[in-house]
């Protein structure tokens, strides 16, 4: 006669399986949560961006204080805890988040850019998440 029902080995079995896809899963969540508060911050830079091509279009010259731009941009978020601007147009990105790199921005000309636009170098990130880096900065 067969017994119906799970045994123990096979029940043991199910419950091993479960957890390996939990620790799967959970290494996935991690990156999924990194990569938005990378988009919050980039979606912060881009602002800033816009803001800081368009003085550079119209003036020839960087825009040199924090001031100006705390006015204009969205400077802070909430997985953002300071976008701040440098000399020389740079722009600093700092992260709540310790696990996350101070990403940096530098202003360059570009033979592939008209005149007075501005193309964007990408500093500060890890080559060791390289699933991290955005897409303009690779």
């Amino acid at each position: 006669m067969r017994q119906k029902g799970l045994f123990g080995l096979e029940l043991l079995l199910v419950i091993a399986g479960i957890a390996v896809l939990a620790a799967l899963m959970a290494s996935q969540y991690n990156f999924y949560i990194k990569q938005a508060k990378m988009s919050e911050g980039l979606s912060l830079f881009i602002g800033a961006r816009t803001h800081l091509s368009q003085h550079y279009a119209l003036y020839g010259e960087y825009l040199q204080t924090d001031k100006n731009i705390n006015k204009q941009v969205k400077t802070e978020g909430k997985y953002v805890s300071d976008l701040r601007l440098l000399p020389q147009g740079k722009v600093q990105l700092h992260f709540k988040d310790p696990d996350l790199p101070v990403l940096e921005f530098q202003p360059h000309k570009s033979s592939t850019t008209p005149q007075m636009m501005l193309a964007w170098q990408c500093r500060g990130l890890d080559s060791q998440q390289p699933e991290l880096i955005p897409r303009f900065c690779r």
